[in-house]
């Protein structure tokens, strides 16, 4: 069974570890990030951000994406822009528009983040 992360207006960001021994011997130039589902009704412009943070050291941004149309889900492709991944942890963050009102729905489930060779 896949781990779902679920994002919204009060729980907009993730943080996934990265697994040391996963990165033996591999050149990941890639994240992937799936949404498989994301509710937005107002069609409110999202924009994802993707982070590695080092331990003990400030996040680093590697990207960002927006779903178009703004309720459309799939898979989404970021760069690591050959930043040597080593222990630590991605980040997703999800920004929300600030015109949203505190009854607003916005919901993104997503799974869990793939380092990719290609």
């Amino acid at each position: 069974m896949d781990t779902l992360y679920h994002l919204g207006l009060h729980n907009s960001e993730i943080s996934q570890p990265i697994s040391p021994t996963s990165l033996r011997s591999h050149n990941y130039r890639y994240v992937e990030i799936e949404i498989v589902k994301l509710v937005n009704p107002k069609q409110y412009p999202l924009t994802f951000y993707v982070y590695y943070q080092p331990p003990e050291k400030e996040k680093v941004l590697l990207g960002s994406f927006g779903p178009y149309p703004a309720d459309n889900p799939g898979k989404f492709i970021v760069s690591t822009h050959g930043k040597p991944l080593k222990n630590g942890s991605l980040i997703l963050s999800l920004v929300i528009p600030e015109k949203t009102q505190l009854n607003d729905t916005v919901e993104a489930t997503v799974k869990k983040l793939v380092l990719r060779e290609k």
